[in-house]
């Protein structure tokens, strides 16, 4: 449809590209569902008598490189009919819309049956995979209420939201992923260096609260103007902007000190003045 290295980026991405498309990312809600959906696939790994932890790591290892290639492969063929699209149409209100234009074009109305087609199928089994995570997984932490109740209620619950339209769906759930998606982020990089501090749930409530101040904020920051318009939450971005960047960037170097010092003291035998693997002294 056009050559991609003529067409314009948008001014979030002529700005800071890699940090907007870091952010979303979010969108794809990936980190999120691997925080449910990783318990399935490590069982579905074990009944593959596997048993160890360590080839059971490097099982899923192996499988999510591979998984993460193709997906790789796939978005980087997307970008390049996203962006020769604009050659034709103009910037769409959401992804949805952009995949049913490209398919019209080259294809018609076959095209857009058969992205209907393929659409469904490919989210069908997200959605079976994930509906079934999560209910697997509040089922253990709530055994008193029925696996089948959680999943019944989380079906219903997906199939009213997805009536409300993807424009409209995308705009509510960025308030509440700018919110989550830190955390869960905190929580995964705690998790891979875990073995560093023992797993010590110290740290982890350490990384969270800190995680927990931005989070807010930004959660705020992208809410839809019915509640970013409200006054309580006007002053709390206006104090944000003025008073707190400087003061999270120097509570999250403490943390990050504090941290390194916290797992080095628990596996040192030492005592007195210390010295974190970052080089300051405490």
């Amino acid at each position: 449809m056009g050559a991609t290295s003529s067409t314009q980026a948008s001014a979030d991405y002529l700005a800071a590209p890699l940090t907007n498309g870091f952010l979303q990312g979010y969108n794809t809600l990936d980190a999120l569902a691997a925080l449910a959906f990783g318990i399935t696939v490590v069982t579905a790994i074990k009944g593959f008598k596997i048993k160890e932890g360590k080839e059971t790591s490097l099982a899923l290892a192996k499988t999510g490189a591979i998984g993460f290639a193709g997906i790789a492969i796939i978005y980087l063929i997307l970008v390049a009919l996203g962006a020769g699209s604009l050659h034709y149409f103009k910037l769409s209100e959401n992804g949805g819309i952009a995949f049913a234009q490209i398919a019209h074009h080259y294809l018609g109305t076959f095209g857009e049956a058969l992205l209907a087609t393929l659409a469904t199928i490919t989210c069908m089994s997200t959605a079976i995979g994930l509906v079934v995570a999560f209910a697997q997984d509040f089922h253990k932490r709530f055994p008193k209420i029925s696996y089948r109740t959680f999943l019944t209620f989380n079906c219903l619950l997906s199939f009213a939201i997805a009536n409300f339209g993807l424009t409209t769906i995308i705009a509510w759930s960025t308030l509440v992923l700018m919110f989550l998606y830190p955390l869960a982020i905190a929580l995964i990089f705690c998790g891979l260096i875990s073995k560093f501090f023992n797993n010590d749930p110290a740290v982890y409530k350490f990384a969270v609260y800190f995680t927990i101040i931005p989070a807010l904020f930004d959660g705020l920051n992208a809410a839809p103007s019915i509640i970013s318009n409200i006054a309580f939450a006007k002053a709390a971005l206006t104090f944000a902007g003025r008073y707190l960047p400087q003061k999270i960037q120097r509570e999250s170097k403490l943390s990050f000190h504090a941290v390194s010092f916290y797992s080095y003291s628990k596996n040192s035998a030492g005592k007195g003045c210390r010295r974190c693997p970052c080089g300051r002294s405490f």
